[in-house]
C-alpha cells in the first residue's frame, strides 16, 4: 500500500508539473546567484576632490606668475635706455614662469597631490581585482546551481 501511494504521488508530481515549477525556481535562483557579485565603487567624489586641488594649484601658480611679471627689478636709468622693452619681452615672462613653477611645486608637495593620485589608482586597481574575483566566484556558483537544477530535472 505504501508503495502504491508513493508511486501515485510521484506520478501526480510528474503529471502536474510540480517538478517543472521546482526546476524553474531553481533556474531563477541560479540566475540570481549569477548577478550577486561586488559592483564597481564610485570614485567620483575622490576624483572631484583631486581635480579641485589641481585647480587650486593652477590658480595659485597663475597668481604667482602674474605677480612676478608685474614686478620690475630694473633701475630708472635702464628702463629709459630700452631696458623696459627687453624686460617686457624677455625677462618678465621668464620670471613669471619661474614663479608659477615654484608655487605649483610648493603646493603639490604641501598638498601631496601625487600621493593622493597614486593612492586612488592603487585602491581602484584593488577594487577592480575584488570585483573580478567576485564575478568569477558568482559564475562558478551559477554553474554549480545549474548542475543542481539539471539533476533536479533528471530525477
Amino acid at each position: 500500500m505504501k508503495k502504491l501511494i508513493l508511486i501515485s504521488a510521484l506520478l501526480l508530481v510528474a503529471s502536474n508539473g510540480w517538478t517543472n515549477e521546482a526546476y524553474d525556481n531553481c533556474i531563477a535562483i541560479a540566475e540570481e546567484i549569477k548577478t550577486m557579485y561586488l559592483s564597481q565603487q564610485d570614485w567620483s567624489k575622490e576624483e572631484e576632490y583631486i581635480t579641485k586641488l589641481e585647480s587650486l594649484i593652477e590658480r595659485s601658480a597663475d597668481v604667482a606668475r602674474r605677480q612676478a611679471e608685474s614686478e620690475s627689478d630694473m633701475s630708472g636709468a635702464t628702463s629709459t635706455m630700452g631696458g623696459a622693452w627687453l624686460d617686457a619681452l624677455v625677462r618678465s615672462p621668464r620670471r613669471g614662469q619661474l614663479a608659477a613653477d615654484k608655487e605649483r611645486l610648493r603646493l603639490e608637495q604641501e598638498l601631496g597631490i601625487h600621493k593622493l593620485k597614486l593612492d586612488l589608482e592603487l585602491r581602484k586597481a584593488d577594487s577592480q581585482r575584488e570585483v573580478d574575483d567576485s564575478k568569477r566566484r558568482a559564475t562558478k556558483e551559477y554553474l554549480e546551481g545549474l548542475k543542481i537544477c539539471a539533476q533536479l530535472k533528471d530525477s
